[in-house]
């Protein structure tokens, strides 16, 4: 049995998102999200994190789990971009 997401209820699929990404959401603010999948596995990070890691700097973001509902309502606050490459 899966956990339970506070604004969607119980849930069986999660996602990984940046600190950044969760707080972002929860006020309703675009940040940018640069997402992927990874063996079934969905992630995000801000623009913050992503030029970050475009630099090749430690990781210094935790993810967070995100329902996968609010991880789509996420994408979608910020333009719905495409899924990294």
């Amino acid at each position: 049995m899966g956990s339970s997401c506070q604004k969607q209820g119980p849930q069986e699929n999660w996602a990984g998102v940046c600190r950044n990404l969760g707080g972002a959401l929860a006020d309703k603010l675009p940040v940018g999200f640069y997402w992927g999948v990874d063996d079934d596995f969905y992630w995000a990070v801000c623009d913050e994190c992503k030029e970050q890691i475009l630099r090749g700097q430690k990781r210094t973001y935790d993810l967070v789990p995100l329902c996968r509902d609010c991880f789509v309502e996420a994408r979608l606050l910020n333009g719905n971009p495409e899924a990294s490459q």
